[in-house]
């Protein structure tokens, strides 16, 4: 065998050789080790999922025993005396007599696996409508699971006594579950002492301050009154405050002032030359200058008066008493020129 073939045939070996024993290994360590693992996964998803579970048990357990801890007793007869004894001792405390109300016996229902335990409560002779409203007020105040429906209100003629019937129902739970339930809240299922005289009634006060037991009176619908005249405002003392530069417009014949009064109901036409209250118009200024007090706002025309010795100007919107006084230098040269030859 030549050397080059041998060569070759150690190679082959080699390469053989390393792959026998990577597949070797490959079973023997690499294989288990894998099974193991997805072992171990699927332990931690069964446990997370028991998890879960139990979590989800331990909310039912306690939403359970927390509506348990509101019905009145987990057996019917021992649920019926107790609700007929909470409803005469709130009666007793809305004012109503024994001989004055009808309590009817409880009757079973099954509502899916739960039991429905229902009486009728009615008055024996009218009663008075502040009794009926606490009575209905200190039932809405208890914690047990309860229903009252079938209200039914009769009032007699002096309107402040009614005769009434009622549906009350109250609920007792299936049988408990196979389960760790924690025990009955003793305090849960007692009846809740309430003072009239210092809580609130709410809505119920509304029933009896109302009186919505009146006899019905129609509406009667009346003509409305006839609008008054508002009354003349009273003239004031200082004609200037009355008096408002409502126009200056500029015309063929010359400028023109027009004076309304504060309404703005009456307008008077002027011209230079004629007098005001305040003083003679001696001329209309049209440049555009900021307005006084107002340097945002352009002003766009004033009226000047002369007054003796002292001139004024009132812009246009203004009232003749917010004149203000002015040189003859402030000015533009033609009305100076024009003051200066009168």
């Amino acid at each position: 065998m030549k050397q080059r073939e041998r060569i070759l045939l150690i190679v082959a070996g080699s390469v053989l050789g390393v792959l026998v024993l990577g597949l070797l290994a490959r079973s023997l360590f690499v294989l288990p080790w894998r099974e193991a693992q997805d072992k171990r996964r699927a332990a931690q998803a069964t446990l997370a999922s028991l998890r879960q579970e139990q979590s989800g048990l331990a909310k039912s357990v306690g939403a359970f025993a927390a509506w348990r801890d509101r019905t009145f007793a987990d057996d019917a007869n021992s649920a019926m005396l107790a609700a007929d004894a909470q409803i005469k001792e709130l009666a007793h405390q809305a004012g109503l007599a024994q001989a004055e109300l009808n309590l009817s016996s409880f009757s079973e229902k099954p509502i899916n696996k739960e039991r429905e335990l229902a009486c009728t409560i009615s008055s024996r002779r009218p009663v008075g409508l502040a009794k009926l409203v606490n009575f209905l007020f200190l039932l809405s105040r208890q914690g047990q699971l309860r229903t009252v429906s079938n209200l039914s209100i009769r009032p007699q003629d002096d309107s402040n006594s009614v005769n009434f019937s009622l549906r009350y129902a109250t609920l007792v739970l299936a049988d408990k579950p196979p389960l760790s339930i924690p025990a009955r809240k003793a305090a849960a299922s007692q009846t809740v002492a309430i003072d009239l005289a210092e809580v609130s009634q709410g809505t119920y006060a509304a029933i009896e301050g109302r009186n919505m037991f009146l006899p019905y009176v129609p509406l009667v619908h009346r003509e409305p009154p006839p609008p008054q005249e508002p009354p003349a405002a009273a003239p004031s003392g200082d004609a200037a405050d009355q008096m408002v530069v409502a126009g200056l417009p500029s015309t063929p014949n010359g400028p023109e002032v027009h004076i309304a009064d504060a309404a703005g109901s009456a307008v008077k036409v002027l011209k230079v030359g004629e007098r005001l209250p305040v003083g003679e118009i001696v001329a209309v200024d049209y440049r555009e200058i900021p307005m006084p007090g107002k340097p945002t706002i352009s002003s766009y025309s004033r009226v000047i008066l002369r007054n003796g010795a002292s001139y004024y100007a009132v812009e246009l919107g203004q009232k003749l008493s917010e004149r203000r006084v002015i040189q003859p230098s402030d000015m533009p040269p033609s009305l100076r020129f024009i003051l200066e030859g009168q």
